[in-house]
């Protein structure tokens, strides 16, 4: 799974936020009984729209948009895991879910 998108996507929301409010992008993780949780969450300069767990772009070109976060839910897919969005009060949220107690063949 390549986490960068999400890392890189955390930056770029950083970057249009005003010189003096809070850039603070959180990641933690945590393991138990086999499941994997990963969770990265940035503040925003605006809105984000998340629908049927996908965010409605607000980017001018819409067919590049989303493609880091796709690549994300096909990794987490494979592997048998769940991806989360979610945006509440000013703060963006993806929290993925891995199950090693599956097995996955190569």
């Amino acid at each position: 799974m390549d986490s960068g998108y999400a890392i890189d996507n955390a930056i770029e929301a950083c970057a249009k936020l005003k010189y003096e409010e809070n850039k603070t992008i959180s990641i933690s993780s945590a393991y138990k009984n086999g499941f994997l949780l990963i969770k990265i969450e940035n503040p925003t300069a605006g809105d984000v729209k998340v629908a049927n767990n996908n965010i409605v772009t607000t980017k001018n070109k819409k067919d590049l948009s989303g493609i880091g976060l796709q690549s994300i839910k096909i990794a987490v897919e494979k592997y048998f895991g769940d991806m989360t969005l979610s945006y509440v009060g000013g703060t963006f949220s993806l929290e993925i879910e891995l199950d090693f107690n599956m097995q996955v063949e190569l």
